[in-house]
C-alpha cells in the first residue's frame, strides 16, 4: 500500500480483530467512504461494492447459523429473527462493539456533518469488512468472524422467539406455509360472569385442528393453538 501510516493504522485494526489479511487493500477499501475519494485523488475505491457483497454474505451466514441452532423453526420463524439481526441498528451496534470508527476513511465535509458517528455509515462498513474477510480469506473465516462477533446478539433473538405465544407460533406457521391465518371461533361459553368457561376452536382453512378450554379466552385459544401446533408437527416452545 502506498501509504504507510494508513498501512499501519490497517495493522492496528487487524490485530486487534485477531485477524490477518493478505490484501489488505481490500481491507483499506472496506473502511473507506466514497468522500474521502472525492477529496483525496491517491485513494481509489470506496465500501460500496463490498457493501453489496457482505449483505449477502452475512444474511447467509445468520440464515445458517438459525437453521442449524433451530431444527424445528419454520421459515417464518427464521426470517422474523433473521430480521432482527440483520439490520443497520444492530449492525452499528456491532460495528461500535469493534471499535470500527476511527479506522474509517472519511472526506472533510462527511467528518464534519458527523459522518463517522451514524449508524448507517457504521452498518455499511461492518458490511463491507465482511465481504473483504470473505473475499481474502474464504467462508470459514467470514462465517467464525460472525459467529463470534453476533452470537449473543442471535442467542438474544433466539430466546424472545421462543417466549412466543402458541397463537403467535401458529400465525407464523401459517404465514411461512402460505396459508390462511388461523380462525378462533367460540363453541361454547359457560358459567356466570365471575367464573366463565370458554371452549374455543381453531380451524387452518376447513380443518378444525384445535380446541381449548380455559377460564378466559386468551387462555382457551392458546390451548387450542397449542393442539394445531402438535397436530401440524411443530415444535412447540
Amino acid at each position: 500500500m502506498a501509504n504507510p501510516d494508513r498501512q499501519k493504522q490497517l495493522e492496528n485494526f487487524a490485530e486487534q480483530l485477531t485477524i490477518t489479511f493478505t490484501r489488505w487493500e481490500l481491507l483499506d477499501q472496506a473502511l473507506t467512504h466514497a468522500s474521502a475519494c472525492n477529496n483525496n485523488p491517491n485513494i481509489h475505491g470506496h465500501y460500496e461494492n463490498l457493501e453489496f457483497l457482505g449483505d449477502a454474505t452475512l444474511e447467509l451466514v445468520v440464515s445458517d447459523l438459525l437453521f442449524s441452532r433451530n431444527p424445528n423453526g419454520t421459515p417464518g420463524l427464521f426470517t422474523q429473527m433473521r430480521a432482527q439481526i440483520v439490520n443497520k441498528k444492530t449492525l452499528a451496534n456491532v460495528g461500535r462493539a469493534l471499535n470500527i470508527a476511527p479506522f474509517i476513511q472519511l472526506g472533510k465535509g462527511e467528518e464534519r456533518s458527523g459522518g463517522r458517528k451514524r449508524d448507517a455509515l457504521i452498518a455499511d462498513c461492518v458490511e463491507a469488512l465482511l465481504a473483504a474477510i470473505y473475499v481474502d480469506m474464504g467462508w470459514e473465516s467470514v462465517f467464525q468472524f460472525v459467529e463470534q462477533h453476533f452470537l449473543e446478539i442471535i442467542e438474544s433473538v433466539e430466546a424472545s422467539a421462543n417466549q412466543m405465544d402458541y397463537r403467535s407460533q401458529l400465525q407464523h406457521y401459517c404465514q411461512s406455509q402460505k396459508m390462511d391465518l388461523p380462525e378462533f371461533r367460540i363453541v361454547k361459553e359457560e358459567g356466570p360472569d365471575h367464573d366463565k368457561m370458554f371452549e374455543i376452536e381453531v380451524h387452518l382453512g376447513k380443518e378444525k385442528c384445535g380446541l381449548g378450554r380455559g377460564t378466559s379466552k386468551k387462555a382457551a385459544e392458546q390451548e387450542a393453538a397449542r393442539q394445531a401446533l402438535s397436530i401440524k408437527g411443530v415444535a412447540q416452545s
